[in-house]
Parts: structure tokens; sequence; C-alpha cells
């Protein structure tokens, strides 16, 4: 079975400039080529975990931020683990203005530091998948194309362009029937000869495709259409598989953190 590596080609969209001094997309993302999880720049030492005393001396959370993750799945006591275990406090919540799975928040901290928090792995998951199929559908060339062109449908490509190429093989057989062993009379007369003739011719043209079906659309000028052909949700799946939720969910470092409840949160900025 073939390695599947190198999934996502070196990648990012303008919209401002993150801690590590590298540009984010819209969505504070940022993707790199290369096996698993990509590098980024990370403080060099933590602070010190607050207290129990230290963190309700600062207030615990804002009854407007409280009911905002509520209503998005996401518990108060979810919040109060981050806090800890981030060692600062939910300034305010945002949303993201593309993706939106129920049991995701996004929330930034006193220290200006975004993130996100999913109330379990199967949630982070989700939103992962569901950035990955987007980028697929919409900018494919994103991706490695070799690794891409391994989840092509050649026999839904092969159904959908079956009555076109019989039309062309038709007019092969046609306009040089003396290729095909056969004389002006057998065109004019469709006889059986001819019929076999371009039936054999287009088997055999069907068979060629089948063998390089990427390859034939290329050499049609038209392979932007090779995308029409992907198996979306398999491609998704092997992404995340290979690279892992936290590669397309977090920007910051391609990690995924865990919280005592089985929440998880990730860094993005």
């Amino acid at each position: 079975m073939r390695k599947r590596t190198h999934v996502r080609e070196y990648y990012r969209r303008h919209h401002g400039t993150s801690d590590t001094g590298g540009e984010v997309n819209e969505h504070n993302r940022g993707y790199e080529a290369g096996e698993g999880i990509k590098e980024a720049s990370q403080a060099a030492s933590e602070p010190a975990k607050m207290t129990e005393e230290e963190f309700i001396a600062q207030g615990g959370l804002d009854d407007a931020v409280v009911k905002w993750v509520e209503e998005h799945g996401v518990s108060e006591s979810v919040l109060q683990e981050f806090q800890k275990e981030e060692n600062d406090m939910v300034k305010r919540t945002f949303d993201n203005e593309t993706f939106n799975v129920d049991g995701i928040v996004f929330v930034e901290t006193e220290s200006g530091q975004e993130f996100g928090i999913a109330k379990d792995e199967e949630k982070a998951d989700e939103m992962a998948t569901e950035m990955v199929k987007n980028d697929l559908e919409t900018e494919p060339s994103l991706f490695n194309q070799d690794w891409l062109e391994g989840f092509f449908d050649t026999d839904q490509f092969l159904d959908e362009v079956d009555s076109d190429v019989d039309n062309m093989d038709f007019e092969d057989v046609k306009e040089d029937p003396e290729s095909f062993g056969l004389s002006q009379k057998d065109v004019d007369e469709e006889t059986d000869a001819f019929t076999e003739a371009w039936e054999k011719h287009h088997e055999e043209h069907m068979e060629e495709i089948r063998g390089d079906p990427i390859g034939y659309l290329k050499d049609l000028g038209i392979d932007d259409k090779i995308i029409d052909y992907i198996d979306i949700d398999e491609a998704a799946e092997d992404a995340i598989g290979v690279d892992g939720p936290g590669h397309f969910l977090s920007s910051y470092d391609g990690n995924i953190r865990d919280l005592p409840s089985g929440a998880v949160y990730w860094r993005i900025n």
C-alpha cells in the first residue's frame, strides 16, 4: 500500500500576523507540507498554575460568557477547567464565521490568546473534518496532488464519459475505415463488420482510459475537473488520520490538549 504522507502543501492566506510572526488565514489556520504536525514557535516557559484561591479572587467567569458557551453546547465547568489549565481568564467569546459545530466554542483570554474548546474529541474531529472537506471542494490545489489523486473515483468517471467516448469512437471508425480493416461500403451501410469494429474500438479505448483516467483529463486540458471525481469524504478522513485533527485546527502549534472532563482545546494564535 502506498504510504500517504505530505498531505497538505504549504499554505497561508493573509489575515493579520500570528504571535509567532507567521501569517494566518481567515480561519486563523496555517498549513505546511511535511509528515505529521507542523512546527511552530512556542513560549519558552509556562507560568505557574494559579491556585484555587487565586482563581476565585480573579472573579471567575462572566455571566454573558457562561450563557453563550452553554448555548453552544459547552458547560461552564469545562471553561473553568480550561482557565485553570492555561492559568488565564476568558475575556470574550467569538464565532467562527465559516464553521459552526455545536459543542465547540471559541474564546479569547485576558492575555490575548485565542483558543477553540470542544466538549469532547469527537467534536474536534468533526470540525477538523468539515474544514478539510471545505478546502478540498473549494481549493483542491492546496493539497498534495499525488495524494489527492489516490481518491479518484474511476468507476464514476467512466460511467459519465462512456457515452461521449462512444460517439468519438464511432466517428473514428467512420472517418478512417481502412485503419479498422473496413471498406467505405461498410461505413455507408453500417454493416455488421462496421458495428463490430466500432464496439471493439470503444472497448479498447475505455480500457485505455481506465488505466489512466487522470491523464486522460489532463490530455484534454480539463484537469480542473479532477476534483469532481474525488471521494471527498474518504480523502478528508485520510487527511485527518495522517496529520491528526490538531494539524488543521491549531495554527499555533498543531496540538490538541486534554482537559480532565474529556473536553479538548487548541490554541489558534
